[in-house]
């Protein structure tokens, strides 16, 4: 069984602590506009995350993880949340994003419950407009057999193209960290539909760099 919990669940934390590696912001990125700088962090968290961009300890990995929590809860998931403030967080004792969704899939599967929760699995013909192997976040069945995708078959069509743009964006960027190339990444960034131009995914590069 294949589970890949979805990012967009997660509860916003409190940030790393002030002053710190991951949280100072390098001089160029001063002069970025506010979108540009968010889009820039968040790339960029997330390849050290992975390992892609620099090598990190297990105490970096945590403080790079909180950082890019802090920038998410105070950008895209304050305004989607309506938090007034970006920096809440749920008290220890209560379950907030992954750990929610993580405690509900262990709950389904040891009690055999047959919930359906919101889940991104490996796709098998789930939508019918993309490909076998793409990820997907669906409605799924989980009880002690682990997690099955509902099946929705083909999407409207004034979302396909949208949704077959992204989709392929996903597959040009793993195949651009795989293989470790630059010119990949700028043409998996043009993919990307929130990216204007090659122009535009040449200088985002170039501002993530070193990738590698």
């Amino acid at each position: 069984m294949t589970v890949i919990l979805n990012e967009g669940d997660s509860a916003g934390t409190t940030g790393a602590a002030s002053g710190s590696p991951v949280d100072a912001a390098p001089e160029p990125e001063k002069a970025m506009t506010r979108g540009r700088l968010v889009f820039i962090r968040f790339l960029r968290n997330k390849l050290a995350l992975v390992g892609l961009v620099a090598p990190l300890g297990a105490y970096d990995r945590v403080a790079r993880y909180r950082s890019y929590l802090s920038l998410r809860s105070g950008t895209y998931m304050q305004i989607e949340s309506g938090a007034s403030d970006p920096n809440l967080s749920p008290p220890p004792s209560e379950l907030g994003g992954y750990d929610r969704i993580a405690a509900s899939v262990v709950r389904a599967i040891h009690f055999n419950t047959r919930d359906i929760i919101p889940l991104s699995v490996v796709n098998r013909g789930t939508i019918a407009d993309l490909l076998d192997s793409d990820v997907v976040e669906v409605p799924c069945v989980v009880d002690a057999n682990g997690a099955r995708a509902l099946h929705v078959g083909h999407v409207p069509d004034r979302v396909r193209p949208l949704l077959q743009r992204v989709k392929e964006y996903e597959r040009l960027t793993v195949g651009a960290a795989l293989a470790q190339s630059l010119d990949a990444a700028r043409a998996a960034l043009a993919a990307n539909p929130l990216v204007p131009d090659q122009a535009a995914a040449d200088a985002l590069v170039d501002d993530l760099a070193p990738l590698w």
